[in-house]
């Protein structure tokens, strides 16, 4: 089932309020970000952290902005996590992603 990108809440219930002011203040910058890790994801399984620093050098700002919109995606049924291998950004084990493929498209 997928759902409505907009829909995702900004922040966590547990997060604090300085958190919470930041996500508010980051809204608009949200699709703009999505958006640019959608143009960088493809078929070829790539880690959050690879495709955030792919996304910041493309389109500028910190990757770490890129890599924490990877989960809204993979919950708005716009990417599917993959196999974890060892990132090349980071030297660690991480959940690869991939953009899920529309039934139209298969």
């Amino acid at each position: 089932m997928t759902s409505d990108v907009d829909d995702l809440p900004l922040f966590r219930s547990t997060d604090s309020a300085t958190s919470r002011q930041a996500a508010q203040h980051a809204v608009g910058k949200r699709a703009a970000l999505q958006a640019a890790i959608l143009g960088i994801v493809d078929s070829e399984p790539r880690t959050a952290s690879e495709i955030a620093a792919a996304c910041a050098v493309r389109h500028g700002g910190i990757s770490e902005s890129y890599r924490k919109r990877m989960h809204e995606l993979v919950r708005a049924g716009q990417v599917d996590a993959c196999e974890p291998r060892v990132c090349s950004v980071t030297g660690r084990m991480a959940a690869t992603y991939v953009r899920r493929v529309s039934r139209a498209e298969d």
